[in-house]
């Protein structure tokens, strides 16, 4: 008999979280005939950034195999990579168990010596922006009404309200939105009619579509208009 240890590394920043801020699941995917059972196991990272998973014993040499995965989390971007860890252990001669060997390899095929590290990063703001011309007349602050709704968004990302702003000047400025998820969001900008006399509302519809991407887990998300 004898035991071993999982650890991960999670970073959010580029740095260690606080302390029980994220929460990852150990399962078990493969093991020896007749090893004994093994129940999934849920960790939270420490203040330094680990996450440990506990001590496993071991009573059969062979191959075991786990996966970790992060569990959702509300206000930063999700690391949605699985990583499996493949532990051996072996008969050291003597009739004693020893684990010789962890590896760690990510879902996309790449591997990481020592530790596998989860990386996060915190919400990004959408900025909407818009102008308003009037011509014959003097532009008056409030005097224009414009919406704007959200059309598309990616599977699973936070509803987002639609918003009604007036201008400032030739200004239209919205409220920032605040997402965490990966991908495309698809707005409809557009002037409400008013009731002001001789003034014609435009009946332009602008989509502005907002990219969300990252280059990779460990970099940060960008924006793109």
């Amino acid at each position: 008999e004898t035991t071993g240890t999982l650890i991960i590394k999670k970073q959010l920043d580029g740095t260690a979280p606080d302390a029980g801020l994220f929460s990852f699941t150990l399962k078990r995917t493969s093991a020896p005939e007749g090893a004994e059972v093994f129940t999934d196991r849920t960790a939270s990272n420490t203040a330094a950034g680990s996450v440990y998973f506990g001590t496993i014993t071991y009573k059969k040499a062979g191959t075991y195999i786990y996966t970790v995965e992060e569990n959702d989390t509300t206000g930063c971007f999700l690391d949605s990579r699985t990583v499996t860890i493949t532990q051996a252990v072996e008969d050291d001669g003597t009739n004693k168990l020893a684990v010789t060997s962890t590896a760690y390899v990510w879902n996309d095929g790449s591997t990481e010596n020592g530790r596998a590290t989860f990386y996060n990063y915190s919400k990004r703001q959408i900025e909407l922006k818009a102008e308003k011309t009037l011509i014959g007349a003097a532009l008056t602050d409030g005097a224009f009404t414009f919406t704007a709704d959200c059309i598309s968004k990616p599977a699973g990302a936070a509803s987002i309200p639609a918003q009604t702003k007036t201008n400032a000047g030739q200004n239209i400025t919205f409220n920032n939105i605040d997402v965490t998820m990966l991908g495309d969001y698809v707005f409809e900008v557009k002037e409400t009619a008013g009731s002001t006399s001789g003034m014609t509302c435009s009946k332009v519809v602008y989509t502005v579509t907002v990219t969300v991407e990252q280059a990779s887990a460990d970099t940060e998300p960008t924006i793109t208009y």
